[in-house]
């Protein structure tokens, strides 16, 4: 076995661990530990199932392994990086969230590249995976991987199932799986030569009985075929007649469709002589009416565009006529509105002279109303806003006091007398706003009725010019409107020339396009004329070159082509009579050839049971010498080791162990004393069980540098911890053990220390 190493564990959602990455030293010890449940065993056990896909104990599904809260997208990932031989390879599982998993190995060159080996296919990966160990699944958790409980298994187990786990690592499980099947084998042939029997003159017979059925196979075979040679005489001379027959009715169809097609084309070429007879006439009719017309013939699209032009005038014209009669109607309303305004008798103007010098003095009086309202506004509110309302607080505040005046602190005496002034202020204040109030009021009607005035003169002065302007206007549009009308009269008289010549010249127009249709009718009719000739005078070749064949040639042939069939039928029935007396003498000959062949095949088997019988009898005894040779050698190399470790481990307190013939164990004290290992204390046992599991380790695995040990100095003696490491690493080899315990003396002899 190659040299291993562990280097990293990488792990992801993988049983208690979110994420986490840890090295282990080479030819170191490191001791993981933690408290219950932190995660220590996930670790380790991250190795093998990255390794294998092997589940820890208790675990029956994949799915298990998922740490519990990942998401569905997230996938289950553990990488182990590990040396064999100085070369680094880097293997990685992982799981999605239904289970499926998927393998990589890569190899790790010394300057960091990697090259990718196997994978992802899980098959793939996890062979290219054991190659580079060495080693497969069952070798690795018996030689590298320890965990307390199985290890305990062997020492615990009754000896019958010692045996079993002896004889299954040594590969005599297997041996006696042979020897238990050449046993089986042996009874089989035995049993196969009780019941076998060879029949000589049975045999010879049937090969007579053979040979006769033989020869009435073969003369029902040329009989058969005779038959068949026949069927196939009758069978051409029916595609003969068949043919002929076909040819007979088709050609009898041909001539009946011809004369038929000829009948149709005849009437066809007779209705198309009368369309051309039609065409012809209504051509003639058209020619003499554009013959008459020749005068007007004129470029038609020289005229349109001359009618369309007159007839845009004509429009233009009529537009520019309404128009002007609207504007006039409305220009002669607005004059009469301004008249009768001027005219009304609440009109105090009789000119417009009148009119702009009132407006001129009624302005000037607004100007000075408007300056007397904003004296009288100013006054009114000192008034009200400051005189008064000062007078009035003063006289309710001397009203108010009593004794001593607030400003010169004299005695008032005589409160009446100051109060009167005061009094009679605030009443003259009051008659001026009054005053004012009233003055304001009749300024404000007087600027109102000023205004009034100013707005009627206004009125009045816009009305004049208003008339004078529509007047203006009225008449520059009834001047407008004679050249319009004069204008509108001309374009109309443009328009119905033009459209006297249009029309003419459509006509021809029409008449030229009636005529070429009728031209037309007529190529169309000589065409089918001459058409319709020419199938004529192909209908006619086919009738001519066509066998005159009736209705009775047709069913002549038909019936020799019935009694043919006749014929062929008869022969048919012959024929399967002869084939079913061939099939049946051909199954005949077939069974008892079989059978022959059979009873010789016996007789053949029947030598080789013979010859089989000595080759299991020397498999056997060959089989028995290989057990017995393996036990002798086994055995004592394990109880060495075992004895060896033993030793080391327990500083020589036990110096041996013995396993032995019924597989019961034996510890051999150095104080003389031997007892059976369940007669051990749990430290003792404990060193008993590891010796023994590492021994097995030793023989059956050969040599490794890296042990994992999980829990395996449970109960173990911590006076004794420095002496068993050192003994395994000295008789194991181990250059890296990890190391996952509880026990304190394990740190104390640890080089590395991972915590969780």
């Amino acid at each position: 076995m190659s040299a291993l190493t562990i280097k990293t564990v990488e792990i992801h959602n993988f049983r208690t661990h979110k994420k986490l990455t840890e090295s282990f030293p080479e030819s170191a010890i490191t001791h993981i530990t933690g408290g219950n449940g932190a995660g220590k065993s996930s670790i380790v056990n991250a190795i093998p199932w990255a390794l294998f896909g092997t589940r820890p104990a208790g675990v029956t599904k994949n799915l298990d392994l998922r740490r519990e809260g990942t998401p569905k997208t997230t996938p289950t990932t553990v990488k182990v990086t590990y040396s064999v031989d100085n070369e680094t390879y880097l293997a990685t599982r992982t799981m999605n969230h239904r289970g499926t998993a998927q393998v990589t190995l890569e190899k790790i060159a010394p300057d960091g590249n990697t090259h990718h080996l196997a994978g992802p296919a899980v098959g793939d990966g996890t062979k290219a995976i054991i190659r580079t160990l060495g080693m497969g699944e069952d070798i690795f958790m018996n030689t590298v991987f320890f965990r307390q409980k199985e290890t305990d298994r062997f020492i615990n187990s009754k000896p019958e199932v010692r045996r079993d786990i002896i004889e299954q690592l040594t590969g005599i499980t297997a041996n006696s799986q042979a020897l238990e099947e050449c046993g089986i084998h042996r009874r089989i042939n035995k049993r196969e030569l009780d019941n076998k029997t060879v029949d000589r003159a049975g045999i010879e017979s049937h090969r007579k009985t053979v040979a006769t059925l033989s020869e009435q196979e073969r003369k029902l075979a040329e009989t058969l075929e005779a038959q068949r040679d026949t069927y196939r005489k009758l069978t051409a001379e029916k595609k003969v007649l068949t043919a002929q027959a076909k040819e007979t009715r088709q050609n009898y169809l041909t001539l009946t469709t011809a004369k038929s097609n000829l009948e149709n084309c005849e009437q066809r070429l007779k209705d198309a002589k009368a369309r051309l007879k039609e065409a012809q006439e209504a051509a003639e009719r058209v020619e003499t009416r554009i013959t008459n017309g020749e005068g007007v013939a004129l470029d038609f699209t020289l005229v349109e565009a001359a009618y369309q032009q007159k007839l845009e005038s004509l429009q233009e014209a009529r537009v520019t006529q309404t128009t002007l009669e609207n504007s006039i109607v409305q220009l002669t309303e607005t004059v009469k509105q301004g008249e009768s305004k001027l005219s009304s008798k609440e009109n105090p103007y009789s000119t417009l002279k009148e009119a702009e010098s009132s407006y001129k003095e009624n302005e000037a009086q607004e100007l000075e109303l408007q300056e007397a309202l904003r004296g009288l506004n100013e006054r009114i509110s000192i008034i009200t806003q400051v005189k008064l309302p000062e007078a009035e607080h003063s006289y309710n505040e001397i009203a108010n006091l009593s004794g001593t005046c607030p400003t010169c602190q004299q005695i008032i005496a005589n409160k009446e007398s100051v109060l009167k002034p005061l009094s009679e202020t605030i009443s003259a204040l009051k008659e001026e706003l009054t005053k004012k109030t009233e003055m304001h009021a009749s300024a404000t009607e007087k600027l109102a009725k000023a205004r009034n005035a100013s707005a009627v003169a206004s009125s009045i002065i816009e009305a004049y010019q208003s008339v004078n302007e529509a007047t203006t206007s009225l008449k520059d549009a009834k001047k407008k409107l004679t050249t319009a009308k004069r204008k509108y009269k001309k374009a109309e008289e443009e328009y119905n020339s033009a459209l006297n010549v249009y029309n003419d010249v459509k006509e021809i127009e029409n008449l030229t396009r009636e005529l070429e249709t009728q031209n037309q009718v007529k190529q169309t009719a000589l065409s089918t004329i001459a058409s319709l000739n020419d199938e004529i005078t192909r209908v006619k070749e086919v009738i001519k070159s066509t066998p005159n064949i009736t209705e009775h040639a047709v069913k002549t042939v038909e019936g020799k082509l019935a009694t043919l069939d006749e014929k062929i039928a008869q022969n048919t029935t012959s024929g399967h009579s002869t084939s079913a007396e061939h099939s049946k003498v051909a199954t005949e000959h077939a069974a008892l050839a079989t059978r022959l062949k059979q009873e010789e095949a016996d007789a053949e088997a029947y030598a080789s049971l013979l010859q089989e019988k000595e080759s299991i009898h020397y498999a056997e005894a060959t089989l028995k010498e290989f057990r017995k040779a393996v036990a002798a050698t086994t055995i004592p190399r394990l109880t060495q080791f075992a004895s060896e470790l033993i030793a080391g481990f327990t500083n020589g307190a036990i110096i041996g162990i013995t396993i032995t013939e019924d597989f019961n164990i034996l510890a051999h004290f150095a104080t003389g004393e031997t007892r059976e290992v369940q007669l051990l204390s749990g430290g003792e046992l404990s060193a008993v069980s590891l010796a023994i599991g590492l021994g097995i380790a030793k023989v059956f695995g050969g040599t490794t540098s890296a042990l994992i040990l999980d829990e395996a100095f449970t109960a173990y003696d911590p006076r004794n911890m420095d002496s068993t490491i050192k003994t395994i690493r000295s008789i194991m080899n181990a250059q890296q053990i990890i190391i996952i315990a509880h026990n304190d003396t394990v740190e104390a002899v640890a080089d590395y220390r991972v915590e969780l």
